[in-house]
């Protein structure tokens, strides 16, 4: 709002920056897991200045494609809130060590590709561009006894990396 003017102002977010947006939980301790237990976190967008990123109705959606890559490769579930965050789930089956990747492809770039379809998710999932990558960092799924051998020991959380 501009000091003494009855009008307001809304400036829109610019284009949403994957290496600003971020994750939360965000360290690879709290995104470990159990084999066969689901785990989820949010995606924040931003964009390059920090502001929060909008759902844009006009333009659609960003996408985002999420990748666990280890003992078995498992791409995540990615449900857009329409708020500018997006809730992600997945569920590793078996037991190791894991790259997770999270990436973000803004609408436009989207679009430039052709679209967004199952090809263009797969194509994404399958080859990371490194510069849509929103975070990358390895978590360790433990066997269903809360051991990285399936040995039983109980569970005391996910090793920090």
């Amino acid at each position: 709002h501009a000091q003494r003017s009855p009008f307001s102002v809304a400036v829109p977010p610019a284009r949403t920056a994957a290496r600003q947006s971020r994750i939360t939980p965000g360290s690879a301790s709290d995104l470990g897991s159990i084999a066969g237990r689901a785990r989820s976190f949010k995606l924040q967008a931003v964009d390059s200045f920090g502001n929060l990123q909008r759902y844009d109705a006009f333009a659609g959606p960003d996408r985002v494609v999420v990748t666990l890559t280890g003992p078995s490769t498992v791409v995540a579930d990615v449900l857009d809130n329409r708020d500018g965050t997006y809730a992600v789930a997945y569920t590793a089956t078996a037991a190791g060590m894991y790259q997770l990747v999270v990436q973000l492809w803004t609408a436009d770039e989207a679009a430039a590709a052709g679209g967004w379809n199952t090809t263009l998710a797969a194509a994404a999932a399958a080859a990371v561009d490194l510069a849509k990558v929103v975070r990358s960092m390895r978590v360790q799924i433990l066997a269903a006894g809360g051991s990285p051998t399936g040995a039983g020991g109980g569970w005391a959380g996910p090793r920090h990396l």
